[in-house]
C-alpha cells in the first residue's frame, strides 16, 4: 500500500470515537423509551378518543368526511393500524407502537395516533 492510501493512527482513533458515540446515542435511547399507557386518537386536530393499551379492542374510525377508515387495533399493549381505506397504507405499514411518544399518522384520512402515559396528550397537534 502506498502512504497515500494507509490509514493513520490518529484515523484509526477517529473512526473508534465515532462509533463508540454512535453506540452512546444509541444506547441512551433505545434504553430512556418508557411504556405508554394509552392510544390518543386526533382526528383533523381534535382529540375524539382515548383506549388503554392493557385492553384488547379493535376499532374503525371513520373519516372526517365519512367515505373512508382506519381500524385501530390494540393487543398485548401495542397499538397499530391493521387496515386503512388510503390508497399509499403508510399507517398500516408503520406497524405497532407502545412507548411514549410515538404515533401513527394517516394524513388521507386526517388521523394520528399518539401513545401517551396520560390520558391526555402530552403535545399540542396542529392541523
Amino acid at each position: 500500500m502506498s502512504n497515500e492510501t494507509r490509514l493513520k493512527k490518529s484515523d484509526i482513533l477517529l473512526i473508534a470515537l465515532a462509533l463508540i458515540i454512535a453506540v452512546a446515542v444509541f444506547l441512551t435511547i433505545r434504553l430512556g423509551r418508557t411504556d405508554g399507557g394509552y392510544a390518543v386518537v386526533i382526528q383533523d386536530g381534535s382529540e375524539i378518543a382515548s383506549y388503554p393499551l392493557n385492553k384488547d379492542i379493535s376499532v374503525d374510525i371513520a373519516s372526517p368526511d365519512g367515505e373512508g377508515f382506519n381500524r385501530l387495533v390494540i393487543s398485548g399493549g401495542y397499538a397499530s393500524v391493521s387496515s386503512a381505506s388510503c390508497p399509499d397504507k403508510v399507517c398500516v405499514n408503520q406497524g405497532r407502537i407502545k412507548y411514549n411518544g410515538e404515533t401513527i399518522v394517516c394524513l388521507p384520512n386526517k388521523l394520528v395516533i399518539m401513545i401517551t402515559s396520560d390520558e391526555q396528550p402530552q403535545t399540542d397537534i396542529i392541523s
